[in-house]
């Protein structure tokens, strides 16, 4: 009876690590193609305009770091414990969300941030210099929602015309984008095929 068991467990052990790697498989396959299936942040639409949403985001929290090495993302991913052991003060894992977000730094520069899960009211803080936890207050943002590769530059054109846009319908945005917290989403991980991957650029109003 106990040899019984004992291959019973065997089996189902087996037969869990076939189902967690077609999980895996499925996972990254719809990533792929452009399906997102992290938290996002919620929001209510306020109204719409030329190519843009108007949109009120909840408060929540972010981790951030600056990109002016091109070093946040992976700085990033090892607070939340994305292949390797988490790099915050509980040692916790805690799940990506969508999308990552860029917000112009001094000169050209940008600082990068990943939203963390709005079920996470107390943050563990960071142990890795230069890492820190930001918090972002509830916001009205015009928002442009748009397909197609990533590109800084092609980010920072589109925030331009869609401060034209706002401005020509009555929103309040200055001229120069300058000193402005606009913000450049990207939803998809880079294995996305390009014309399929999800992004956002962000002005607040």
């Amino acid at each position: 009876m106990l040899l019984l068991l004992r291959q019973l467990a065997r089996r189902c052990r087996h037969h869990m690590h076939r189902v967690a790697r077609l999980v895996t498989r499925r996972s990254i396959m719809g990533s792929v193609v452009g399906r997102i299936s992290e938290e996002t942040p919620a929001y209510e639409v306020l109204s719409t305009g030329d190519n843009f949403e108007v949109r009120r985001y909840a408060a929540g929290t972010a981790v951030e770091a600056s990109d002016a090495n091109n070093q946040a993302f992976g700085a990033l991913a090892k607070y939340i414990g994305v292949m390797s052991k988490p790099q915050n003060a509980r040692g916790e894992a805690i799940s990506m969300t969508a999308p990552v977000v860029s917000i112009p730094d001094e000169g050209d520069a940008m600082r990068m941030q990943f939203v963390l899960p709005s079920a996470i009211k107390d943050a563990p803080e960071p142990t890795a210099e230069g890492v820190r936890l930001v918090p972002r207050p509830a916001q009205t943002m015009v928002v442009e929602h748009y397909t197609g590769s990533w590109s800084e530059a092609d980010a920072k054109e589109r925030a331009l015309r869609l401060a034209e846009r706002a401005r020509a319908a009555g929103h309040a945005i200055p001229e120069d984008l300058a000193g402005v917290a606009w913000e450049w989403r990207r939803f998809n991980p880079p294995w996305t095929i390009g014309f399929m991957k999800t992004n956002e650029v962000c002005i607040p109003l």
